[in-house]
């Protein structure tokens, strides 16, 4: 095991440890990213590139579904 590979898995999970504490508490910019990526598929869907549709929902799903399992 390299320490390169310690290191990032260290930020890894720290990174998804402040995610699940900021849901926890409910931290108001979740919810403003929700709308930043619900934005970002508004956006996608009026220029008509449904290609790309699927690539904000992989950021928006875990968002949305974590606040809604929050409380």
């Amino acid at each position: 095991m390299s320490t390169t590979h310690v290191v990032v898995t260290a930020v890894a999970a720290f990174l998804a440890t402040f995610s699940a504490g900021s849901v926890f508490f409910r931290a108001t910019w979740v919810v403003r990213l929700i709308a930043y990526f619900t934005g970002a598929v508004v956006t996608v869907l009026r220029a008509r590139s449904f290609g790309h549709v699927p690539f904000p929902l992989v950021y928006l799903a875990p968002v949305v579904a974590s606040l809604l399992f929050a409380g």
